[in-house]
């Protein structure tokens, strides 16, 4: 049984080192750069609440013990029914646009949806490397709502031409399609048939490395 840590960066390194993890498999697991769960680990920087809730999630730990300190083994929670049957994906409080444009940070946890994790297996999908995003404008319809709530696989970040991916710009993040030309440039290219309102764009060096992920599932109301 491990003893007591003093400190919240003492505790996350223990939960860290107890699952087997090196401080960057727990950074991708969170969504982060290992710098940040360096800076947590040494209390350089205190993490936020919504970030406890992310490390303790991917740890398979209770949050209370990353702030109020426990032994691991009093801190591990018991594994229900429910829970094996459904993983909770992190939503962020940020919407993406399928529109023009809307300001956000994409950082701000704002609940969790569940999905079944029979199904993520079937998709190869690794449910701490997805995140769930609000779609916010019409640009992408009729593939995609206004409203739909998007499934965004963090694990695939390099293009494949033609799929729905999101991405980060200086107007905040959007989710397009991406066609990659022969010429090396990529398309962004919106569903909506309107192309007077939605033309066609084209992707800057620097925004293929703010791609967060591919859109592989959308739900919404009928």
């Amino acid at each position: 049984m491990m003893k007591k840590s003093e400190t919240v960066g003492a505790r996350i390194k223990a939960a860290r080192e107890a699952k087997g993890w090196k401080q960057h498999q727990l950074a991708e697991a969170c969504g982060w750069g290992q710098s940040r769960i360096g800076n947590y680990e040494r209390d350089a920087s205190a993490p936020k609440a919504a970030d406890i809730q992310l490390i303790a999630h991917a740890l398979d730990i209770s949050p209370s013990y990353i702030q109020f300190g426990a032994t691991l083994v009093e801190a591990r929670e018991p594994i229900s029914d429910y829970d094996s049957k459904y993983a909770l994906i992190r939503k962020y409080a940020a919407q993406a646009s399928a529109g023009r444009g809307a300001q956000n940070e994409h950082e701000e946890v704002d609940g969790k949806h569940a999905y079944r994790r029979d199904w993520l297996q079937r998709k190869n999908l690794n449910p701490m490397l997805c995140v769930v995003v609000e779609a916010n404008g019409d640009s992408m319809y009729p593939t995609i709502h206004d409203g739909d709530q998007l499934l965004v696989n963090r694990g695939q970040r390099k293009l494949i031409n033609g799929h729905v991916f999101a991405f980060r710009t200086d107007d905040g993040v959007k989710v397009k399609r991406l066609h990659k030309q022969l010429d090396g440039k990529v398309r962004v290219v919106s569903d909506n048939p309107d192309k007077m309102m939605y033309p066609d764009d084209f992707l800057t060096p620097y925004m293929e490395a703010e791609i967060i992920g591919e859109v592989v599932h959308r739900a919404g109301s009928v």
